[in-house]
């Protein structure tokens, strides 16, 4: 059986000027948007997945990026648009300060989120009240790293309630980090609970990327696949 593939693109790279790579009806979202950050974020997150789509879907290889929108349904789960029809596949889109993260799988029975966080300080009672007290436990009990854990766990809650297409709209204590692994060099593995999907349906990996962490959460409908695949994506080598 052929393995499954996820590709991925971490940019922190300028996009050119929207009139080089938004369709007309992205101009009018992004006319909507008042704030100079909602606006950095939002091109740099259009920017970036279609880098990744473009390189990993071969319909869409030659395709003009003014071409390809990205458009959201009502819960938020951004989709790709070709010709006004939806692209199958699961795409999930992240950004934090300058650095935009996407992810995209086309097997039809995976479901895959993305997140970007920045290693930063979370308050006390910012972890009592979205994490489990098993994860507040681990986080306190390891003082030197707690900055570092805590912006995992978090992280990793937001890619897998993506996976699962709720956001955060679900209680983030219904996803649960059980376990970290590795050292982030490249993708390591993170052990999880989740009340909504059995264990057995779940991949969920993370890596350092400089001030950041990565977290990328596969979701299967059924069981998992023998072999998942992390391909790396590099907007550089696109054009």
């Amino acid at each position: 059986m052929a393995k499954s593939i996820i590709y991925w693109l971490v940019s922190s790279e300028k996009p050119p000027e929207p009139s080089d790579f938004l369709s007309p009806r992205e101009h009018y979202v992004l006319a909507e948007k008042r704030f100079p950050k909602r606006r950095t974020e939002w091109l740099n997150g259009r920017w970036a997945a279609k880098c990744l789509l473009c390189a990993s879907h071969l319909r869409l290889r030659a395709v003009p990026f003014k071409q390809i929108e990205i458009e959201n349904t009502i819960e938020g789960i951004p989709y790709a648009v070709l010709n006004g029809q939806m692209l199958e596949g699961s795409l999930s889109l992240s950004h934090r300060d300058q650095v935009a993260f996407c992810a995209v799988t086309f097997e039809p029975l995976l479901y895959v989120g993305a997140d970007i966080e920045r290693i930063e300080p979370r308050s006390a009672e910012f972890i009592a009240d979205y994490f489990t007290a098993s994860e507040a436990g681990f986080i306190c009990s390891n003082p030197l790293e707690s900055h570092f854990l805590a912006s995992l766990m978090w992280s990793a809650k937001e890619a897998m309630l993506k996976a699962l297409g709720k956001g955060l709209r679900l209680d983030t204590r219904q996803v649960e980090v059980t376990e970290v692994s590795g050292s982030g060099a490249g993708w390591s593995p993170l052990g999880v609970c989740c009340a909504l999907a059995g264990v057995d349906r779940w991949v969920v990996k993370w890596q350092r990327w400089n001030d950041y962490v990565l977290t990328l959460a596969v979701l299967s409908r059924e069981k998992l696949p023998k072999e998942i695949g992390f391909q790396q994506i590099n907007s550089a080598e696109i054009f």
